[in-house]
């Protein structure tokens, strides 16, 4: 099973890789851990009956399995990043606005300003940056606990902890400790994951309607 980076979703069978929806493919997603971990079995089970939708949270947790894989940056490269993306986009209005840009061609400045915006979005974001704690990561933990405390008005660290160590413990040091319950209450009583369900924020947003868009069939 797999996805690409434009949220398109295939299985494969014994006929080789098909598309299919976000519905089929998460079922067979969640299926294949619900046999793996009965902790992770449960805990699911536990949640649908609190009333959680299971392909809303497969698409969450499948977030947070992908992060996983995402190098992390530091603040000082996330700094430089912002302004390299904003010399970008000056040097697009610099060329449009000469004899190069009806040359090369430069029909319009729609790049321009996705590049500014980008570049002020991670000037916004450096000083969260923690190389300890991925940011990526932490987007997906929190919409999966935003999720879970908008659907049942309490955050079941019980049930979501055992979720996410499911997920993690697959790329964990296996000398690192199992993520607890305890371990999951402490980490959202910090500071930038409750920056992240307050709100809740940008980045946690932008998950949460990437995933209504995809369930749903949204445009």
């Amino acid at each position: 099973m797999e996805h690409d980076d434009d949220w398109e979703w295939s299985v494969l069978d014994d006929d080789g890789w098909h598309h299919v929806d976000a519905h089929t493919y998460f079922a067979e997603w969640l299926d294949e851990r619900r046999a793996k971990s009965d902790e992770f079995r449960v805990a699911l089970e536990r949640l649908e009956t609190e009333g959680c939708d299971r392909t809303r949270v497969g698409f969450l947790l499948s977030a947070l399995e992908g992060s996983l894989s995402w190098p992390n940056l530091n603040r000082e490269e996330v700094q430089t990043a912002s302004i390299d993306l904003g010399r970008a986009a000056d040097a697009i209005r610099h060329l449009f606005f000469s004899q190069m840009g009806r040359v090369l061609p430069l029909y319009e400045l729609r790049l321009a300003g996705e590049l500014r915006a980008l570049s002020e979005r991670a000037a916004e974001l450096a000083p969260h940056v923690d190389k300890r704690s991925p940011m990526g990561r932490d987007a997906a933990r929190a919409a999966l606990v935003y999720y879970v405390q908008q659907k049942t008005g309490q955050f079941h660290d019980d049930d979501v902890s055992a979720l996410i160590d499911s997920i993690e413990s697959e790329s964990r040091d296996k000398d690192k400790a199992a993520y607890s319950a305890a371990a999951h209450t402490q980490w959202r009583n910090r500071e930038e994951p409750k920056r992240l369900l307050d709100g809740p924020s940008k980045e946690v947003q932008l998950l949460l309607t990437e995933m209504t868009r995809q369930v749903d069939g949204r445009q």
